[in-house]
């Protein structure tokens, strides 16, 4: 299904596409986009319809409306039924108006599945066929000067237990950030010594040696502390640590932006950096290649099984 596309702010989205010119007429009005900026597309698609009444440009709020709903195909409603919908909301909808608005829809739609399509991407700098060389590769290079590296790897490769704990383990301070709170519990269960953000035993004063966070909650005076003082960070599901800091509409609401900030700066403050994830995509460097970071992309590419050989079994021994 079409998705909402806010979360991947690096690629050419839907919201980049123009909007149609109907009626230059009223586009031209200054009092009449005055009056429609005022008019809010919230969400809902009910709501939103009626307000297409209100407007004095009905036909640009209805383009807005369709690309805001984008998010319904193919499920919830269909490209023809979504288009009608909104066309019955315009008050004295030509044939002429429907057809291109349904034209407009359509280019939406192809840039929609084209950004899906790329999104998928991986550009790595270096493939491996085991945890173990990733780590080794790491090893190698950190001593290079490079400090930030994001690593794929097929689901159950290893990237946490063989990658990820190995490294928080060989160091005195580290911070393991995530973007559950269920994956919060799970990894400081997993590594040693480590307490989970929400421990009722942590003082607002501490800096936690070893200490596991859910991204939204980096700002927490304790959780600073930990990060300025990690000797290593790293993240599980970086895919959707990114997803949760540059969603629009996410859980994080306005405060994304703020939480977004503070996450790359502890990335880049940090002397090793390590983020692995299954879904590690070319959306994901560029989001850290935007905030200043060049990461090194490691993937893991487990080696084929070899194929044993047929034996041919004589006739003679098959008779056997």
């Amino acid at each position: 299904p079409l998705t909402d596309l806010s979360v991947t702010p690096n690629t050419p989205s839907v919201e980049d596409s123009p909007l149609i010119t109907l009626n230059p007429e009223i586009d031209a009005d200054d009092s009449a986009l005055a009056v429609d900026s005022a008019l809010d597309v919230s969400g809902n698609l009910l709501e939103d319809l009626k307000t297409i009444h209100q407007a004095v440009n009905p036909v640009a709020l209805a383009q807005k409306v369709l690309r805001r709903h984008l998010w319904r195909l193919p499920f919830r409603k269909s490209e023809a039924a979504l288009v009608e919908e909104v066309c019955a909301a315009i008050p004295d909808c030509t044939n002429d108006i429907q057809r291109k608005l349904t034209q407009t829809f359509a280019t939406l739609v192809r840039s929609a599945r084209n950004t899906a399509n790329e999104s998928s991407k991986l550009d790595a700098n270096q493939c491996v066929d085991s945890p173990e060389k990733a780590n080794a590769l790491i090893e190698a290079l950190r001593l290079t000067g490079v400090k930030v590296f994001l690593v794929h790897g097929i689901y159950a490769a290893g990237k946490t237990e063989k990658i990820l704990k190995p490294w928080v383990e060989s160091v005195t301070r580290s911070v393991t950030i995530t973007s559950r709170v269920t994956l919060v519990d799970d990894l400081a269960n997993r590594f040693d010594s480590y307490q989970s953000y929400q421990d009722g035993r942590i003082s607002q004063h501490d800096a936690p040696p070893r200490l596991a966070l859910c991204v939204n909650s980096i700002n927490k005076s304790f959780c600073k502390r930990a990060l300025q003082q990690a000797e290593i960070v790293v993240t599980d599901e970086i895919s959707h640590v990114n997803s949760a800091i540059h969603h629009n509409h996410g859980t994080m609401g306005k405060t994304a932006k703020a939480v977004a900030k503070k996450f790359f700066a502890a990335v880049q403050a940090a002397p090793l950096f390590i983020g692995v994830d299954a879904d590690l995509s070319n959306t994901d460097v560029n989001i850290f290649k935007q905030n200043g970071i060049t990461p090194f992309v490691i993937q893991i590419v487990p080696p084929k099984p070899t194929t044993r050989k047929k034996v041919k079994i004589s006739t003679k021994l098959q008779r056997i």
